[in-house]
């Protein structure tokens, strides 16, 4: 290493905003526990202090010299200028990280040096996926950027718990001159907002926007420069989600992404909370007086294919109310639920905890948000199980949320009905296989205080009288007309 990069390493720290809400946690379930040792042991790629090894480390050094070599500066020139933007950021970054003894044991270096080539790697990676593979500059025989690249592979360890780089590293890395180059060469800077695959968007969202965006501000105010106002043109505005522009890291972002920005609670909705509980109540003490006369419910399905679970011993009612199995026996599918007389309408950028029942004199809408499918949802949405479970997210808002929709999606015919309203995306092959993903990836002991609400208002919902009154009033108008055209016509034949 150079001198002057020792020298900088002495600078103070640049001082930061306050430690995020959330941090990136280590996938640890025990020491020698098998699962977790197979979870490590398939990781393909290693980011950060908590699963690091030295089989990785020609990868990153492979993929920072490439950085080096696409930059228009020296390389001592080039390793100050990345040094510099992770130590402005470097407190902050420490702080991101849950575990301090790990990352307090490396120094001010190995943790710079640790951050910009892992972080490097994983920002090609992520230019890859969004289909910038012939801007990054390698060749097609390449082991990890080459034709053959295992993407799944690669997603599954951006994903993963734990394996994360900070956000706020990767966006200054981001601003560097090899990572604006990438992203200008690329159809003169116009990159397409992605549609139907989850993964791309919120790495196009969380990554691609912000240094997208800064350019085109920095274009705006460089008049004087023709070439520059020209660039500024022609790239694509796009600004940043304020949700996702709080996540700490890729894993994170995604979570935020699925879930939403916080819904604000008001007396509204606390009477709903409060009428859900008091049906609850009800509910157990119909369940008390049936154990009482020894009736014994068995497990099984209903006449529509709703699951649903066993009637339990008084004893382990408190395992029942956690298991969250109220009103399962009666709860819908999407297409059973729209012969009720119940509507879908798409609601756009607010996940899930936005999902509501809305009702007006005529008919009832249930509000969903997209649910994008396609080769990689299994990945991701296992990763933000594990991710729920090592945060300690005690609403169990992703699995919660997987449960609802896969009550609702049993058959195709329930995904061609969401599939109208553009709710259900991806491409035709990916939503032919989504009844069966979400059997696999929904958990059958979760349902939070949220979606217990939707499904008891959606449940009590019946048709009010004057729905069905109106086919009757559209049939007597129809009618009259008829007969009324039919008086005119027979008065003009009178008159011949």
């Amino acid at each position: 290493m150079s001198s002057s990069s020792q020298k900088n390493d002495s600078i103070p720290l640049v001082k930061q905003a306050r430690k995020p809400a959330s941090q990136i946690c280590n996938y640890s379930l025990g020491s020698g526990n098998e699962n977790e040792i197979k979870l490590h042991e398939s990781l393909l790629l290693r980011f950060g202090p908590f699963y690091c090894k030295d089989d990785d480390r020609s990868l990153k050094d492979d993929a920072w010299q490439h950085v080096v070599q696409k930059s228009p500066d020296r390389e001592a020139v080039t390793n100050e200028i990345y040094l510099g933007a992770v130590r402005r950021v470097e407190k902050q970054a420490r702080e991101t990280y849950a575990d301090d003894d790990k990352v307090n044991n490396l120094t001010g270096s190995q943790f710079r040096w640790m951050m910009i080539k892992d972080g490097c790697l994983f920002l090609q990676l992520a230019l890859f996926v969004l289909g910038g593979s012939k801007q990054l500059g390698y060749s097609p025989d390449h082991k990890i950027f080459g034709k053959k690249a295992d993407l799944s592979g690669w997603i599954r360890s951006m994903f993963f718990v734990g394996n994360q780089i900070p956000l706020v590293v990767l966006r200054e890395l981001m601003k560097q001159s090899f990572f604006q180059q990438v992203i200008i060469a690329h159809n003169q800077g116009k990159w397409d907002q992605p549609k139907d695959n989850l993964c791309k968007i919120v790495l196009y969202q969380l990554l691609l926007v912000p240094p997208t965006f800064d350019i085109n501000q920095q274009n705006r105010f460089e008049s004087n420069k023709f070439a520059s106002f020209l660039k500024g043109l022609l790239i694509k505005r796009s600004k940043p989600n304020p949700l996702l522009e709080a996540a700490c890291d890729v894993l994170h972002g995604l979570h935020s992404f699925i879930v939403g920005p916080e819904i604000e609670s008001n007396d509204a909705n606390n009477d709903d909370e409060e009428e859900a509980e008091e049906e609850d109540h009800d509910y157990f003490d119909d369940l008390e007086a049936q154990r009482a006369g020894g009736v014994v419910e068995q497990q099984g399905e209903d006449h529509e294919g709703a699951r649903f679970g066993p009637i339990l011993p008084i004893a382990d009612e408190e395992e029942f109310i956690v298991m969250g199995n109220i009103k399962d026996r009666k709860f819908s599918s999407a297409t059973k639920l729209r012969q009720a007389g119940i509507h879908y309408k798409l609601i756009e950028d607010k996940g899930s905890r936005s999902i509501i029942l809305s009702k007006n004199m005529m008919r009832a809408y249930l509000s969903l948000p997209p649910f994008i499918v396609d080769e990689y949802t299994k990945i991701l949405f296992r990763s933000l199980k594990e991710y729920e479970i090592i945060q300690q997210l005690g609403e169990n808002e992703t699995r919660s949320y997987l449960r609802f929709i896969s009550e609702l999606i049993r058959t195709p015919e329930d995904v061609k009905e969401l599939a109208k309203k553009g709710i259900i995306r991806g491409r035709q092959k990916h939503k032919d296989k989504l009844p069966d993903i979400l059997g696999r990836l929904a958990p059958r002991d979760i349902y939070n205080q949220h979606f217990r609400l939707v499904k008891i208002k959606v449940n009590d919902y019946a048709r009010p009288p004057w729905a069905y009154l109106k086919k009757y009033v559209e049939l007597v108008v129809v009618l009259t007309m008829i007969q009324t055209v039919y008086a005119i016509l027979s008065y003009h034949h009178s008159k011949k």
